[in-house]
């Protein structure tokens, strides 16, 4: 017996000391620095999308140039994540010693925030969200961009350029923020032609190259001279160029793919906001940067 209980003491010595060591190679957020800050990024897609997670990585290598933050080493991506695999990649992102967290898709929004509940010492961002100023928790934040400003705009081209006074748009979900793009968008069309309709497709899907295609030929086959999105790939605009129509983007600039077809894509600059919220969580010294409430 007294065997026994000197092993098991000796067990639960090796355990704690393995702890402690475990700890003591984590450096705390408050301690990390442009070189030593890890930052993990969950993507719904792949950057071979020529859209949005394209444009979202495109993002991320801007802002770890502009903190000199080292890419291959302080940076890890999750890419093809579906919402059910987020809590895993959330997961394995704070074993890898994740400071920051960064999941870029609408459909995360719960599960980050039930990981941020769970991990304080650790600041998530969700873009697209809407839950961080009910939530009000100092560690889980949303961000996004007034995109229906430049749908206006860009609605004003496509207003322009319709010769049968009929657009088209296809969108992903029947959500705000796709609702507020389109209705931006058309409200552009018709500041400049007021004789201009617009049919309206939503897929329920954010990135489904097959199921975009189908759709953004279902209106042209409608009479639509002019296809607009809120989805993530440039299939539409690729349809557009088959049927020798015309399209505004999204995303992502694809002039060099649909040439013939793209009159202009509205599209975020995602490392303004990188930048901004890297650069103050290190400033801060502390998980509680309130300055990034919502």
């Amino acid at each position: 017996m007294k065997k026994i209980i000197l092993l098991l003491l000796l067990l639960l010595t090796v355990a704690l000391l393995t702890a402690c060591s475990d700890d003591n190679d984590r450096i705390a957020l408050a301690d990390a620095t442009n070189e030593t800050v890890r930052i993990a990024f969950i993507h719904v897609g792949g950057i071979d999308d020529r859209g949005y997670t394209y444009r979202q990585h495109a993002g991320t290598l801007a802002m770890a140039a502009a903190l000199d933050i080292c890419p291959d080493d302080q940076i890890r991506n999750f890419f093809n994540t579906t919402a059910g695999d987020v809590p895993a990649a959330v997961n394995e992102a704070i074993d890898w010693g994740a400071h920051l967290i960064f999941g870029t898709s609408f459909g995360f929004g719960g599960a980050m925030l039930e990981a941020a509940r769970e991990n304080p010492d650790v600041m998530f961002f969700h873009a697209t969200g809407n839950m961080a100023v009910e939530a009000n928790l100092p560690n889980f934040h949303n961000y996004f961009g007034n995109m229906s400003q430049a749908r206006y705009l860009s609605g004003i081209a496509a207003g322009l350029r319709t010769e049968n006074n009929v657009l088209g748009f296809v969108g992903a979900h029947p959500n705000g923020e796709v609702i507020t793009g389109l209705t931006a968008f058309f409200l552009g069309a018709r500041s400049v032609n007021p004789d201009v309709t617009m049919y309206v497709t939503f897929i329920n899907q954010w990135n489904h190259a097959g199921l975009e295609e189908q759709a953004a030929n279902a209106l042209i086959a409608r009479g639509v001279d002019v296809l607009g999105q809120h989805v993530d790939s440039p299939t539409t605009q690729l349809a557009a160029e088959a049927a020798g129509v015309w399209g505004v983007g999204y995303n992502n600039d694809v002039n060099d793919i649909a040439p013939y077809a793209v009159l202009l894509s509205p599209m975020f600059a995602w490392e303004v906001y990188l930048i901004y919220a890297v650069r103050t969580v290190l400033a801060s010294g502390s998980v509680r940067t309130d300055v990034l409430y919502g």
